[in-house]
């Protein structure tokens, strides 16, 4: 049976302890699923932001945009070039610049992860009260708020 946690501390680190749980399993879960694919969550990850993005965007923009190093970035990118589900092109201007878009092959396969987790969190909701769900989605808002975070550093926040 779960306890009531009065004081401020205790509350903080059950919040500490429940969030870093619901981020190691689903880091977990999401690892497993893009294992299927051949793809890490970084490559996941670049692929999204591409995804967002809704057209090319600059090397830097998109290290940016997954918080990588550009370093780190250029190995991911290249593994998805391997793949056929970005294509990388440089700037006549500027042969410095590098540019990164989302292949057709590359935006299905986003499409079928998407499919798939959406599939996952629906089952996990059906399991809850309807109420319980809206309360959560919430709760969670208002928390990311409250912390400064943004909702989603990759495209829009279908909560809102």
């Amino acid at each position: 049976m779960e306890r009531n946690i009065n004081n401020q501390s205790d509350q903080a680190r059950a919040v500490e302890y429940l969030l870093d749980s619901l981020v190691m399993q689903g880091n977990k879960q999401l690892t497993e699923k893009l294992t299927q694919y051949s793809l890490t969550v970084a490559q996941y990850l670049a692929m999204e932001a591409l995804q967002g993005k809704g057209a090319e965007c600059s090397m830097s923009e998109l290290a940016e945009r997954i918080q990588q190093s550009s370093a780190t970035m250029t190995g991911i990118v290249d593994r998805l070039v391997e793949k056929a589900w970005v294509t990388r092109r440089r700037s006549d201007e500027d042969r410095r610049a590098v540019y990164v878009s989302l292949t057709p092959d590359g935006g299905n396969l986003l499409k079928r992860v998407a499919q798939e987790r959406r599939h996952a969190a629906q089952e996990t909701i059906h399991k809850m009260n309807p109420v319980d769900v809206d309360n959560f989605i919430q709760l969670l808002r208002s928390y990311m708020q409250a912390a400064g975070y943004q909702t989603h550093s990759l495209g829009d926040d279908p909560t809102a």
